[in-house]
């Protein structure tokens, strides 16, 4: 999508993750896999992480709102890639090490994607975590958002169509003489084994 498409999308996109995070039960979210960060924030960097409550849980994070967690070699680009609704903050060290620190209430339930998040960086993550925090399996939540295309994804994946309408024509006569070779040698191997 365009940069500003994009950054359209922002908002409604962040509202229905955190629908969908309460709807689970949850606190909180934590995201830090570069496809969820670029869907639900903008940002296309290659470090990055945020905690997103879910909606009326606000008081579970620090600041009130979602929070997005960088390093200083990002400065500039997660200011101009992340949507408004995050709070931005440039860490040092380990992202995931800050987690704790943003979470302001005493106790609640925080969910992840464990298909994108190592053995390793779970436990280290579950030690961080303050006493009466439950780190909870959270599936793919935005990866279920992503399958439901917007207006402007249609748009683009209708025009990108339009660019070569005739393509798949073309793929199929390149494949034609790659079929009759295969013809040729299970026939030949047929021919061996009789």
């Amino acid at each position: 999508m365009s940069a500003r498409a994009v950054t359209a999308a922002m908002p409604g996109r962040l509202l229905r993750l955190r629908e969908r995070i309460k709807a689970e039960q949850l606190d909180a979210l934590l995201l830090d896999a570069p496809v969820d960060l670029r869907y639900i924030t903008g940002y296309t960097g290659s470090n990055g992480l945020a905690l997103v409550p879910a909606q009326g849980a606000e008081a579970s994070v620090r600041g009130h709102q979602p929070q997005f967690l960088t390093d200083f070699r990002y400065e500039a680009q997660s200011a101009e890639e992340v949507g408004e609704g995050f709070e931005r903050s440039i860490v040092t060290g380990e992202l995931r090490d800050s987690v704790a620190g943003l979470l302001a209430a005493e106790r609640g339930r925080l969910g992840f994607d464990a298909a994108k998040l190592s053995v390793k960086a779970h436990e280290r993550l579950r030690s961080e975590l303050p006493e009466g925090w439950e780190l909870l399996d959270a599936g793919a939540l935005v990866e279920e958002l992503r399958l439901i295309k917007e207006p402007a994804e249609i748009e683009l994946i209708r025009a990108a169509a339009e660019l070569d309408g005739d393509a798949p024509a073309r793929r199929r006569s390149a494949e034609l003489p790659l079929d009759r070779r295969r013809r040729a040698a299970r026939g030949a191997a047929a021919r061996r084994a009789a």
